[in-house]
């Protein structure tokens, strides 16, 4: 599990709700995990944006 959260965290560190939501899931919040779910599933679309403007460019 300590795996998981830190390949999370490498990938969401630079978005201060998204370290705050991190860090009180790591405390016991359960309703921050849908925080961070929403951040993830952004991270994962602007990454296929990318690829997209990539092989078209």
């Amino acid at each position: 599990m300590e795996k998981l959260r830190q390949k999370i965290w490498q990938k969401l560190r630079s978005i201060p709700k998204a370290e705050e939501a991190l860090t009180r899931t790591k405390e016991g919040s359960k309703s921050d995990l849908d925080v961070i779910a929403a951040y993830l599933q952004l991270h994962k679309k602007v990454l296929e944006l990318g690829r997209i403007f990539v092989s078209v460019g």
